[in-house]
């Protein structure tokens, strides 16, 4: 098998640590990967010559408000990609460059998973301050929550995101929270969602740390993946919440991502796995 080629758009100075395990991964396999990271100041240039250069990679991966910027002249978008606005990754499919929002899928799929008796009928929450709580808000509709709050600190954002979202979920209650307001509400939650970095001593946390707005045996997940500690996934547990690591989700994604490159290639989930936690541990002390 020829040379594979991963990309990101990230304003780091090396790729990021899932890249570079996937390097480790495939090498193990004796297949090749080359890993490329754009600035995200670059950006215009990349647009440039989208398809000339984007083609030659087995995927581009960015966050979601940089991918707004390439959307806006690209062509061919699956529906999901365009009722949303946004992506996580340009894959390319057989020889086609198709955007994709892979959280959704894998996310959903880790939940359906891993949750036992995952109560759809109550609401969920999703605490976040950037266009990834949009698809979080997305990916909990999609598993049949009619109920669903987008929560933060900027209300004129959350507002404009819900309005966003309300235009193409009719007959749901899609509703914006100021963060400050979610430890006083008495609609029960079977799930909660964050991706907001809470330090050790954040009034935030310790409100949250109660609770009290969670149904018994709810969820609590943590997408904050560039810290190692992470404080409200231990009140959760303390809590007797349900709770699915980090690392599992993070590995899922790339798994997920990978398997959307067609490359018939022999391995499970387990293995990948595994493999990502044995490259956590030598590469990060007090990995999640």
């Amino acid at each position: 098998m020829k040379t594979l080629k991963f990309a990101e758009i990230d304003d780091g100075k090396t790729p990021s640590l899932s890249l570079q395990h996937m390097q480790d991964f495939f090498k193990i396999k004796n297949i090749e990967i080359e890993l490329v990271a754009f600035k995200s100041e670059n950006i215009e240039n990349l647009l440039a010559n989208q398809y000339e250069l984007v083609k030659s990679f087995n995927f581009l991966r960015m966050g979601y408000e940089t991918s707004q910027k390439i959307l806006e002249n690209w062509q061919a978008k699956p529906t999901q990609v365009s009722l949303l606005g946004c992506c996580d990754s340009i894959v390319n499919e057989n020889g086609a460059l198709w955007p994709r929002v892979i959280m959704i899928e894998s996310l959903r799929e880790t939940i359906v998973s891993k949750i036992k008796d995952h109560d759809i009928k109550e609401a969920g929450y999703v605490i976040c301050d950037d266009l990834k709580g949009r698809v979080l808000v997305a990916m909990l509709l999609s598993l049949g929550h009619r109920r669903v709050y987008l929560v933060g600190e900027d209300e004129d954002f959350i507002n404009s995101e819900v309005e966003w979202l309300r235009r193409f979920h009719i007959g749901i209650e899609i509703l914006a929270l100021p963060s400050h307001q979610l430890t006083l509400q008495t609609t029960r939650a079977s799930i909660l969602i964050n991706t907001v970095v809470f330090p050790d001593g954040d009034p935030i946390l310790n409100d949250l740390a109660y609770f009290n707005f969670m149904k018994d045996g709810g969820a609590v997940l943590d997408l904050d993946f560039a810290n190692s500690k992470n404080p409200l996934l231990r009140e959760a547990k303390r809590a007797a919440l349900k709770t699915i690591p980090r690392s599992y989700i993070s590995a899922f994604y790339d798994f997920s991502l990978i398997q959307k490159l067609n490359l018939k290639l022999d391995f499970s989930f387990e293995e990948f796995e595994k493999s990502w936690q044995k490259f956590l541990t030598e590469k990060v002390q007090n990995s999640p």
